[in-house]
């Protein structure tokens, strides 16, 4: 399905893929890692083959799965660990943003640019969560309860993050319930929420959409989400842009989106004096 993609042979490299996430499903699960990666790699053929907005629900739900994916492994790594993981995935975002942005008018009957500025909150926060932190705070903690309770879900969360990545047939056998695992982890941290105030704060955030920042808002003011995207069909040099994700008291439907062709230039030197 690769090989055909990358020399247009659209329809074979979709049926490749179709029959490889169906091997996959029967084999791993519909929440494997390796599923979304076809899932992944089928709407991008898609998208490469009929660049329209029909794709946008199926492109978005693997971002999610993806963000989730990050938000299980992401926050126990340290700062280079962070990077790499990080920068291998990075380009599935850019990706995405380069695609969403260059929809035509009519994609807006699927709120792009509200789930664009969902998908950025909650990307920022999951980047900026660290378990280094509370782990120290936990560790001074003179509740011994609390400290073992803390490990019991850090190995039970590690756990759930490797078996989401074997075989059905390999979970049965190490007799790992990815349900029942996730339940235990769920437990866990109701318990954890009520002992630790960091814990509540630091893990258990809450999903915030651009509507939460709006309702904060007082007249006048704005928040303001920047992303960067390429227009497709333009040389390298000319085809950084900008924009800008604006919600106000007065964007009652959607963000809204303001463009920034000048993208090199802002790169250049109006980020550099920011």
């Amino acid at each position: 399905g690769i090989f055909y993609n990358k020399v247009n042979r659209f329809e074979e490299s979709k049926k490749c893929l179709k029959e490889a996430i169906e091997i996959i499903n029967y084999n791993y699960g519909d929440q494997s890692d390796k599923r979304f990666e076809f899932q992944y790699r089928l709407v991008r053929t898609q998208i490469k083959e009929s660049p329209n907005e029909k794709y946008f629900g199926d492109y978005l739900d693997v971002m999610k799965f993806t963000i989730e994916k990050i938000s299980l492994n992401l926050p126990f790594l340290n700062e280079s660990e962070k990077k790499e993981f990080w920068d291998s995935r990075s380009k599935m975002f850019n990706h995405f943003y380069d695609y969403s942005i260059n929809l035509s008018d009519s994609a807006k009957i699927y709120n792009v640019s509200g789930a664009l500025y969902d998908l950025q909150l909650t990307t920022k926060s999951v980047l900026l969560n660290s378990m280094t932190k509370l782990r120290k705070d936990i560790e001074r903690s003179n509740d011994y309860e609390l400290k073992a309770l803390f490990e019991k879900w850090t190995r039970k969360r590690n756990l759930y993050a490797r078996a989401t990545a074997m075989s059905i047939k390999e979970r049965e056998v190490k007799l790992i319930d990815l349900d029942s695992l996730k339940n235990g982890i769920n437990q866990i941290e109701k318990k954890l929420s009520v002992k630790s105030i960091s814990f509540s704060r630091d893990t258990l955030s809450k999903s915030v959409s651009w509507r939460d920042i709006q309702s904060q808002l007082q007249p006048g003011e704005a928040a303001i989400e920047l992303l960067k995207y390429k227009i497709p069909g333009k040389n390298l040099d000319d085809s950084i842009c900008y924009a800008a994700l604006i919600v106000t008291d007065q964007t009652p439907d959607n963000p809204k989106i303001v463009l920034f062709p000048n993208g090199n230039e802002m790169d250049a030197e109006d980020f550099k004096n920011y």
